[in-house]
Protein backbone atom coordinates (compact mmCIF):
# COMPACT_ATOMS: atom_id res chain seq x y z
CA UNK A 1 0.00 0.00 0.00
CA UNK A 2 1.28 3.45 -0.91
CA UNK A 3 2.09 5.96 1.81
CA UNK A 4 -0.13 9.07 1.90
CA UNK A 5 2.85 11.38 1.40
CA UNK A 6 3.90 9.41 -1.70
CA UNK A 7 0.39 9.85 -3.09
CA UNK A 8 0.56 13.60 -2.47
CA UNK A 9 3.97 13.83 -4.14
CA UNK A 10 2.74 12.05 -7.28
CA UNK A 11 -0.27 14.29 -7.95
CA UNK A 12 -0.37 15.98 -11.36
CA UNK A 13 -0.16 19.73 -11.96
CA UNK A 14 -3.53 19.92 -13.70
CA UNK A 15 -7.11 20.86 -12.85
CA UNK A 16 -9.38 18.35 -11.25
CA UNK A 17 -11.11 16.99 -8.20
CA UNK A 18 -9.53 15.52 -5.09
CA UNK A 19 -11.43 13.16 -2.84
CA UNK A 20 -10.33 12.56 0.73
CA UNK A 21 -11.32 9.25 2.30
CA UNK A 22 -10.97 8.02 5.86
CA UNK A 23 -9.49 4.69 6.98
CA UNK A 24 -12.82 2.98 6.18
CA UNK A 25 -12.70 4.32 2.59
CA UNK A 26 -15.65 6.62 3.30
CA UNK A 27 -15.57 9.92 1.39
CA UNK A 28 -15.12 12.72 3.93
CA UNK A 29 -14.29 15.66 1.63
CA UNK A 30 -14.47 16.57 -2.05
CA UNK A 31 -12.56 19.58 -3.37
CA UNK A 32 -11.61 21.14 -6.67
CA UNK A 33 -8.31 22.56 -7.79
CA UNK A 34 -6.82 24.35 -10.73
CA UNK A 35 -3.57 22.54 -9.83
CA UNK A 36 -4.18 19.28 -7.95
CA UNK A 37 -0.61 18.91 -6.74
CA UNK A 38 -0.37 22.40 -5.26
CA UNK A 39 -3.81 22.39 -3.68
CA UNK A 40 -3.53 19.03 -1.94
CA UNK A 41 0.02 19.74 -0.74
CA UNK A 42 -1.29 22.87 1.03
CA UNK A 43 -3.31 20.66 3.36
CA UNK A 44 -0.31 18.59 4.40
CA UNK A 45 2.37 21.29 4.63
CA UNK A 46 0.56 23.96 6.67
CA UNK A 47 -1.21 21.93 9.35
CA UNK A 48 -0.55 24.50 12.09
CA UNK A 49 -2.35 27.28 10.15
CA UNK A 50 -5.75 25.59 9.97
CA UNK A 51 -8.92 26.06 11.95
CA UNK A 52 -10.19 23.18 14.09
CA UNK A 53 -12.47 21.74 11.39
CA UNK A 54 -9.71 21.61 8.76
CA UNK A 55 -7.18 20.20 11.23
CA UNK A 56 -9.63 17.44 12.13
CA UNK A 57 -10.27 16.72 8.44
CA UNK A 58 -6.56 16.42 7.62
CA UNK A 59 -5.99 14.12 10.59
CA UNK A 60 -8.65 11.73 9.25
CA UNK A 61 -7.42 11.51 5.65
CA UNK A 62 -6.13 8.01 4.90
CA UNK A 63 -6.61 7.89 1.13
CA UNK A 64 -6.68 10.44 -1.66
CA UNK A 65 -8.33 9.88 -5.02
CA UNK A 66 -8.16 12.39 -7.85
CA UNK A 67 -10.08 12.91 -11.05
CA UNK A 68 -8.28 15.14 -13.55
CA UNK A 69 -10.48 17.41 -15.67
CA UNK A 70 -9.88 19.46 -18.79
CA UNK A 71 -10.62 22.78 -17.07
CA UNK A 72 -11.26 24.42 -13.72
CA UNK A 73 -14.90 24.92 -14.77
CA UNK A 74 -15.31 21.18 -15.41
CA UNK A 75 -13.80 20.57 -11.96
CA UNK A 76 -16.38 22.92 -10.41
CA UNK A 77 -19.27 21.04 -12.05
CA UNK A 78 -17.89 17.63 -11.08
CA UNK A 79 -17.24 18.79 -7.51
CA UNK A 80 -20.88 19.84 -7.10
CA UNK A 81 -22.10 16.53 -8.52
CA UNK A 82 -19.86 14.45 -6.24
CA UNK A 83 -20.79 16.45 -3.14
CA UNK A 84 -24.49 15.85 -3.86
CA UNK A 85 -23.75 12.17 -4.44
CA UNK A 86 -21.50 11.44 -1.43
CA UNK A 87 -22.66 14.08 1.09
CA UNK A 88 -19.16 14.23 2.65
CA UNK A 89 -18.93 15.06 6.33
CA UNK A 90 -16.56 18.03 5.88
CA UNK A 91 -18.18 19.73 2.89
CA UNK A 92 -20.55 22.49 3.90
CA UNK A 93 -23.54 23.51 1.86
Amino acid sequence: MEDLQETVNRLPHEPGIYIYKNAHHRVIYVGKAKDLSRRVKQYFQRKDEFDIKTSRLVSQVAYIDTIPTTSEFDALLLEAKLIRSYLPKYNVI
